[in-house]
């Protein structure tokens, strides 16, 4: 899927079933489909950046996975190419994993199980997958009446729900635009989560780059991080935690719910 043949017949499936068996595919198509099969151009992969791009917007259809050959260094064409790419990668915020973590996401998009009743989702067999999307934009949570859901970011026309670790998964969604609960918005890391409540909110992130989170924080909510570092307040209540080294951190939120002295 390319600027010039920006069809979603060119997106490749997750996978095909193999008997008993099931086969992952890679996240994005390798070097040899922007090079004619390495005859040339030797720079054609710089165009894997328009597939990421297109498979991200209007909707997210795929990963962001730079996938290539050895010989790709063996041509100064081709090597400058997967620089271009890298440098464009690493200037955006990913979340960044191996393949090992992604097959068994895939896994679960084949089997999880989701019932809907007017605006509550039940999501059962939730493994590995600890994202889903609403296809609306501006969804809110009803965290009071959700089990097992840390938080939500709206991008685009899309509201991306944040799970938990539990397989299962009660979502209710409302209209509210003002949450009194704090929440997670976004984060480079895996979570696993320790107290989720109106009262008090502890995460214990791992990731494999320096950690990068931003939540959601109501008034009357304070925020501790260990180790220590830098935290930066953003608008409409949201403050963002940054490492420039640290892999492992843990945040502790404490809040005093509105109306209580």
């Amino acid at each position: 899927m390319t600027n010039t043949a920006p069809w979603l017949t060119n997106i490749a499936p997750m996978g095909i079933a193999r008997g008993e068996y099931y086969q992952v595919y890679t996240g994005a198509q390798n070097e040899n489909v922007y090079t004619n099969d390495w005859l040339g151009p030797y720079w054609g992969f710089k165009r894997v950046i328009q597939t990421f791009k297109l498979t991200n917007s209007p909707r997210r259809l795929k990963p962001i996975d730079i996938y290539y050959h050895l010989y790709s260094g063996s041509k100064r064409a081709s090597l400058h190419a997967l620089q271009y790419v890298y440098d464009w990668a690493i200037h955006h915020d990913l979340f960044p994993m191996y393949t090992s973590k992604f097959i068994p996401k895939v896994m679960d998009y084949y089997t999880v199980s989701l019932a809907k009743y007017k605006e509550t989702f039940l999501l059962a067999g939730m493994q590995d997958l600890k994202t889903v999307r609403i296809e609306t934009k501006n969804t809110q949570v009803d965290f009071q009446n959700s089990k097992n859901i840390l938080g939500y970011k709206h991008f685009e026309n899309h509201t991306f729900i944040h799970l938990g670790q539990k397989t299962e998964c009660l979502l209710k969604t409302t209209q509210n635009a003002s949450p009194r609960q704090a929440y997670l918005v976004s984060t480079n890391a895996s979570v696993k989560v320790k107290a989720f409540n109106n009262k008090r909110v502890s995460m214990d992130f791992k990731g494999f780059l320096p950690i990068k989170t931003e939540l959601y924080l109501p008034k009357g909510c304070t925020l501790r991080t260990q180790p220590k570092t830098r935290v930066q307040h953003l608008s409409h209540s949201r403050v963002r935690v940054e490492y420039k080294k640290t892999k492992e951190a843990s945040l502790e939120l404490t809040c005093i719910p509105v109306g209580v002295l």
